[in-house]
């Protein structure tokens, strides 16, 4: 009786063990994958605004004219 608890006991071991193994194979590759798919582009809008002419802080003056503003989602 003894002999067949030592017997169980090894293969529910090295049950674990290739489980582990499998696992562990399973998260390389899917590590490996997510690193080679391309990353997809960053949306990004571009917005055209009027500024007015103005006075700067510094007693600049500025004409009015128009900025373009990068909008990245």
């Amino acid at each position: 009786m003894n002999d067949l608890k030592r017997v169980e006991q090894s293969s529910f071991q090295r049950g674990q063990q290739a489980g582990r193994a499998t696992e562990v194979r399973r998260a390389y590759h899917q590590a490996q994958l997510e690193k080679e798919r391309p990353e997809p582009p960053v949306p990004t809008r571009y917005y055209e605004v009027d500024v007015p002419a103005h006075t700067a802080s510094d007693g600049v003056k500025i004409e009015a004219h128009k900025l373009t503003l990068a909008v990245v989602r």
